[in-house]
């Protein structure tokens, strides 16, 4: 199945697309539509199934899906980040990242 096998491919692929966003995100810490881009697409990314978690506690992109909540134009982007970081397919594997969150 071709699909299967490209979301494989993508799911392997998350820790370069996680350092990229970490990059992106410092170079635009300052600018709330930059940020909104980085969340929609981290948000985007970890719907990929497999492994598309894989790098995102090295960055700062957990912290900005925090920080992002009570902020009027990152509430959305990072609620939406942070569902799809809490339905994983692969959760159980990821449970450290949301320590307390569920509980």
């Amino acid at each position: 199945d071709r699909r299967r096998m490209l979301n494989t491919v993508l799911g392997g692929l998350g820790a370069p697309v996680y350092e990229f966003l970490k990059d992106y995100i410092q170079s635009h810490s300052e600018d709330s539509d930059s940020l909104e881009r980085a969340l929609n697409c981290a948000a985007s990314w970890l719907e990929v199934p497999g492994d598309a978690a894989v790098g995102i506690e090295e960055t700062y992109i957990i912290d900005l899906i925090f920080h992002g909540l009570p902020d009027d134009s990152l509430s959305r982007p990072a609620s939406d980040a942070l569902d799809s970081l809490l339905h994983l397919t692969t959760f159980q594997q990821y449970s450290h990242l949301v320590e307390g969150i569920t509980e």
